[in-house]
């Protein structure tokens, strides 16, 4: 069954798919061009651009999950990686659908 066929679940809700706006389309090619992994980015990008954000605290629901976080962590991508998704941003997008 291809992905986009397979629901989501949200909240323990199912949710609808849709289309990925194009600034997230845009930021994860940028990502995966630079090399550098969604739990990485995901887990690197408060401590090193939120201001007052000191640390990154990572939850984990099973014991195996706590390796790949620690090798996420240790993933060092480019120095502009983050800017680059800081252009994406910049532009709130259009596409997000019905509020």
């Amino acid at each position: 069954m291809p992905a986009a066929a397979v629901a989501r679940r949200c909240g323990y809700r199912r949710v609808p798919e849709v289309p990925l706006p194009a600034a997230i389309r845009e930021s994860g090619a940028l990502r995966a061009e630079a090399g550098v992994p969604l739990a990485a980015a995901a887990l690197g990008f408060p401590a090193s651009r939120a201001p007052g954000a000191a640390r990154t605290v990572v939850g984990v629901s099973r014991h195996e999950r706590i390796g790949a976080s620690v090798v996420a962590l240790e993933v060092a991508g480019p120095d502009d990686a983050f800017d680059m998704n800081d252009r994406v941003a910049a532009t709130p997008p259009t596409d997000l659908g019905p509020r």
